[in-house]
């Protein structure tokens, strides 16, 4: 398979999810009290029309364009949003505000996880053109913000919200001084509970 036509696949795949991200964003329960979420969908609109474009009249130009883009700007909101839901969901039953349950908020991480990959890949595909690689005929061009000198941005796991396993959850119990251990206050109410039935 061309470079080209890689591109191009690549590019049709960011499209179809990047469209699946804006309509699970515009199903959560809060997306109409939240401004930050209506200007990420709007956001997340204008790269799918970018996309769009580029998969039918897609140059080397507009394809540079296209990866600025996700590199600078979408890429760095997904993650935020990511972020964004793993703390809304860690808050569990201590949030009384919440709208979105953490099952919610942990399958949208997982389309966002998803397109993040897709975005990536295509960074990668596309490339940054550099002329003594098309000169030399090597066709090597470095890929995502390792051209620009700086790491790659670290992409959580699929699986960045899954429960610790249990041998490493804390199960013991933290004693202060004049302060009763938890054990012990759950023995007492457990004890005063069962006097007065």
């Amino acid at each position: 398979m061309s470079d080209s036509v890689k591109i191009k696949n690549s590019i049709e795949t960011v499209g179809k999810l990047v469209k699946t991200v804006i309509a699970d964003i515009q199903a959560r329960p809060d997306y109409s009290g939240s401004g930050q979420l209506k200007a990420m969908v709007s956001q997340l609109r204008t790269f799918s029309q970018h996309v769009l474009n580029n998969e039918t009249n897609g140059t080397a130009q507009t394809y540079q364009e296209l990866r600025a883009e996700a590199l600078q700007r979408i890429v760095p909101e997904v993650h935020k949003l990511i972020d964004a839901n793993i703390e809304m969901a860690g808050l569990g039953q201590l949030n009384t505000a919440r709208k979105v349950q953490p099952s919610v908020l942990q399958s949208q991480n997982k389309t966002l996880q998803t397109l993040l990959n897709a975005l990536e890949m295509m960074i990668a595909l596309i490339g940054v053109p550099s002329s003594t690689s098309q000169s030399s005929g090597t066709g090597a061009h470095p890929s995502g913000t390792e051209a620009a000198g700086k790491p790659e941005p670290a992409i959580p796991s699929a699986d960045v919200m899954a429960p610790a396993p249990p041998d490493q959850r804390f199960t013991g119990t933290v004693s202060f001084d004049g302060v009763m251990p938890f054990k012990e206050v759950e023995q007492s109410v457990s004890a005063s509970l069962m006097s007065h039935q």
